[in-house]
């Protein structure tokens, strides 16, 4: 039987068992797409990473990324926990310290940048792509119904229900209160059904929030309701969904501390 080394690091923290736990193979080449499948669904963390030689010699790897259901094109904590680890071995085994990476994902290259100190990274910050705006979600009745909340909880909000895909889509979904977000209880059944053939496979429930918001996010695959969840955690402010035409910068920044 073939054997794989394998790091698991904790990612957006700088303790030990916080932040989003990820798990990284660093050397996947010439491992099957399901065999991946199926090594991410064992160890069922929210992502787990494969990492191959790149199609461009120009970059330095190319980076395969699922949850226990389904590849993803790219994700955030993955990304940088991968550029973590990288850079770890990289400064270990070559004795040099890189401060910028470049990843292939299933969006395209992927940049990320890593401060050192001493002979650590301590910080590792990825830029990725604009948002693309896609379709609103239209009734009201049913996401309530899913969310376990009224249905004004989310029309007295005067916000629409809207995909934003930074290379994986979610549903951004607005809530009237921290309280109410808070107390949300998932129900799958309605989520395979309002969003089997929907374009977002998952969901951000927002509470308003100024500086930061709090989200309840549902991830999973309406095909899948085994493998679909819901968690709560605080997010950097999403208020930028509400409004198409607002204005980003070149680049949309991802930054974290990450412990292995």
């Amino acid at each position: 039987m073939k054997r794989l080394r394998y790091q698991l690091v904790d990612v957006f923290t700088d303790q030990a068992f916080g932040g989003n736990p990820l798990a990284v193979f660093p050397q996947a080449h010439g491992l099957p797409p399901h065999v991946m499948q199926s090594i991410a669904k064992e160890l069922n963390l929210s992502e787990t990473t494969f990492v191959l030689p790149p199609d461009d010699p120009h970059h330095d790897c190319r980076v395969r990324i699922f949850t226990p259901a389904v590849e993803l094109p790219m994700a955030g904590h993955p990304t940088i926990g991968t550029a973590f680890v990288l850079a770890r071995a990289q400064a270990a085994e070559q004795r040099t310290r890189p401060t910028r990476l470049t990843l292939e994902e299933g969006v395209g290259p992927i940049s990320v940048n890593i401060t050192w100190q001493e002979d650590s990274p301590v910080y590792v910050q990825m830029s990725q792509p604009l948002p693309v705006f896609g379709p609103q979600f239209l009734d009201t009745d049913v996401m309530a119904r899913m969310l376990s909340v009224e249905p004004r909880a989310i029309t007295e909000t005067g916000l629409p229900m809207k995909v934003v895909s930074c290379g994986v889509p979610f549903l951004f979904v607005p809530v009237r209160s921290l309280r109410e977000v808070r107390g949300i209880q998932f129900r799958h059944n309605v989520w395979d059904r309002a969003l089997r053939e929907f374009e977002a496979p998952h969901a951000f429930a927002r509470g308003p929030g100024a500086r930061h918001s709090h989200l309840v996010e549902f991830k999973g695959h309406a095909n899948d309701q085994d493998q679909s969840h819901a968690e709560a955690r605080e997010q950097h402010d999403s208020q930028g969904y509400f409004e198409e035409g607002a204005q980003f910068h070149a680049y949309s920044p991802e930054r974290s501390p990450c412990v292995p």
